[in-house]
């Protein structure tokens, strides 16, 4: 049950008395929890004190959520598993760029029907970059375009700039450059030496690499 009202604590308290209000309805589940809560900066897991917009995406790892997605070049020699990784991103890229040309709105899906439901949410505007009802009720009473007030961030047209971009291949390694280190004007060049980082293997079975 605990779980349950800090997940709500960190979706829908969007003001600071909600979030006080939260941790009360912890406190009478459990105390040591509202504690342990209570030791922790607000700015690292209340939505109502974060330092910047989220834009409702709560998690502090992005990279962590794309481990399954790619687990098969994690066991893949450096240069095999980085290709094996761009193929992946440039698929998905590549499958953004066609589905993106077929909406025909200025906002993407998603944030479209965010402002279409028009959530009954204090400060939403400013933590998730979308108008909430009473925005959109205001803008609506005084003639304006609602889309003119969302984050440029949300606009299919910039949904489509970021994946427009080519993650090229690595060269084949006849074509690498020997990298050295010395004054070009001197022509007193040496190599350069780069170990690889020292390790210490801990008892017990040995896990699997992941990326």
């Amino acid at each position: 049950m605990a779980a349950i009202h800090v997940e709500e604590l960190l979706i829908l308290a969007s003001t600071s008395l909600g979030a006080v209000a939260k941790i009360l309805e912890i406190e009478e589940i459990s105390p040591d929890a509202a504690y342990w809560i209570r030791k922790v900066p607000a700015r690292l897991w209340a939505t109502a004190y974060f330092e910047s917009p989220r834009f409702g995406h709560l998690t502090a790892n992005i990279v962590e959520q794309l481990n399954p997605l790619i687990s098969e070049a994690s066991g893949l020699p450096t240069f095999q598993m980085l290709e094996c990784i761009r193929r992946q991103l440039m698929t998905w890229f590549n499958e953004r760029r066609e589905s993106s040309m077929q909406w025909t709105s200025i906002l993407v899906p998603t944030a479209e029907r965010h402002v279409a439901e028009a959530l009954e949410r204090a400060r939403t505007y400013q933590l998730y970059g979308l108008p909430c009802a009473h925005a959109v009720a205001a803008l609506l009473s005084c003639r304006q375009n609602v889309h003119r007030f969302t984050e440029s961030c949300f606009t299919v047209a910039n949904y489509r700039k970021t994946y427009s971009q080519t993650i090229l291949p690595i060269p084949d390694k006849t074509l690498w450059k020997e990298l050295k280190e010395g004054d070009p004007s001197s022509g007193d060049f040496s190599e350069i030496i780069i170990n690889p980082p020292k390790s210490l293997r801990t008892p017990g079975r040995l896990r699997k690499k992941r990326i």
